[in-house]
Parts: C-alpha cells; structure tokens; sequence
C-alpha cells in the first residue's frame, strides 16, 4: 500500500559546518523518530569509524549531540511524499524541503554529503526549481544496506566518506 509520508525536523547549530542530506526517512526512521534509525543502516557505524566515537551504542540524543559537536547536521531533501516501504525507486509526489534555510548558516556551514544517488538527484530538482545553493556538495555512497546498481562494501563507504569529511572536520579524534 502507497502511504503518504513526512520526514523529519532538520538537526543543525550555527556552527554547523556539513550537513548530510538524505532523500527521505526510512518507515523504520519514520517510526522511531530518528535519523538512520534502522538498525542496519549503516549511517552511524560509518560515523564511529570516521570519528573514532561508539555512536551505534550511543542513545539517540547523544548521536545527535555528539555529531552536532563536531559540526555535523542532518538532513533530508524530501520533506515529504508517496512511497510504499523504504526504497528510495518507490518515492512519488515529493515536496522539498525549505533547504534555502541553509543560507542562514554562511559563517561556518560550508558543505553538503549526499546520502546516495536519490539525494543527489533531489538537490539537482530542488535547486531547477528554486536556486543553487553555494556550498561544495558531494555525492557519497548510501548508507543503506540494500544493495543497488552503485553498491559499496562497507570499507570502501568508511574511505569515501572519511575523504570528505576530512576537507571540513577534523576526524579520527575523540572530543
């Protein structure tokens, strides 16, 4: 069954430097209220590899605190839409998200990681609709465990997303 869906509140501070945007929340996410919230996402395990924290034992508001603390926001480009389970192919009749919201951050935010090819394509819409938004953007592998046609291994995802972060955060050391 096609259900309609709405994500979840951005999580940014002023000192925010990246912001990963994802397409839209899994149902899992979605349920629970929190970003990368399955289980087998591999969101937070990639994170505690790049910066050598425990997120995936971590509470979820100390996720949230921790990353913020390293100037780490989330996001997702889809504010809501149509989608029958979690898979990114089946969304339908997407609304964006005010992403023009990010130009109140031009001090410091400096960047965007792209969750995968879906987020990637829904920026490109978001922004022929709206404007370009000028911060360095790239498109990183998803941090899902559904294989697709661009599929990772888990090693190769730490070593592109360490790579960019590393442009803009310092990683690999404990706060």
């Amino acid at each position: 069954m096609i259900t309609y869906r709405y994500g979840l509140k951005p999580v940014l501070k002023k000192d925010t430097r990246v912001v990963v945007l994802g397409s839209m929340p899994s149902e899992r996410s979605i349920e629970y209220q929190q970003y990368y919230g399955h289980p087998r996402n591999h969101f937070w395990y990639i994170m505690a590899e790049i910066f050598q924290e425990p997120f995936p034992s971590m509470n979820y508001q100390t996720k949230l605190a921790r990353l913020t603390d390293r100037g780490v926001g989330l996001w997702d480009v889809i504010a809501s839409c149509d989608r029958r389970g979690s898979a990114d192919q089946r969304i339908t009749n997407e609304q964006y998200n005010p992403l023009e919201n990010l130009l109140s951050y031009p001090e410091k935010l400096c960047a965007l990681a792209l969750n995968g090819t879906k987020a990637a394509d829904s920026l490109r819409k978001w922004e022929n609709i709206h404007e370009v938004l000028p911060f360095e953007r790239k498109q990183l592998p998803s941090t899902s465990p559904v294989p697709g046609k661009n599929v990772k291994s888990f090693e190769e995802k730490i070593m592109l997303w360490r790579e960019f972060f590393s442009h803009y955060i310092e990683v690999g050391r404990t706060l």
